[in-house]
């Protein structure tokens, strides 16, 4: 899992990490209360699908 500041906008936070489960991503928001303004299917190595989520967060 990675956070960092937008730079473009330094009051907006994001977290950032990979699953191969689109119900742990769910999960994950819900029990950070936050909601996922950007979510991607991108495809790892080796032909696994994994899910990519962006929880932006004003703070």
């Amino acid at each position: 899992m990675e956070n960092r500041v937008n730079e473009s906008r330094q009051n907006l936070q994001q977290c950032e990490f990979a699953t191969q489960s689109e119900r742990l991503t769910q999960r994950v928001a819900k029990l950070l209360h936050l909601q996922p303004i950007e979510t991607a299917t991108i495809h790892g190595g080796h032909g696994q699908e994994c899910g990519t989520v962006t929880l932006s967060v004003a703070v």
